[in-house]
């Protein structure tokens, strides 16, 4: 998670229900969030889609995918070194 995740998973957790809780692999986690938690959230979600549009647009969306591209190859690179179960 980067910075701004967490500070969301912060708010969020204000207004949960349950506690979080972990997905069987362990990457994600899963929460029940109060109706104030669901504005949270749509209120970051905005900002943050204002936030990267405006990334993409000045890093230049072809050089975006081919990054993402390549980042989504690392990241399969390096869960195929992860030992198995």
């Amino acid at each position: 998670m980067n910075i701004t995740q967490f500070a969301v998973l912060r708010a969020v957790q204000r207004h949960v229900h349950e506690p979080l809780s972990r997905v069987a692999d362990g990457r994600m986690l899963t929460a029940r969030v109060s109706a104030a938690g669901e504005a949270a959230l749509a209120r970051a979600d905005a900002g943050w889609s204002s936030t990267q549009r405006a990334l993409i647009e000045r890093f230049g969306p072809a050089r975006w995918q081919a990054l993402a591209a390549e980042l989504q190859r690392l990241s399969d690179c390096a869960r195929e070194l992860e030992p198995s179960e």
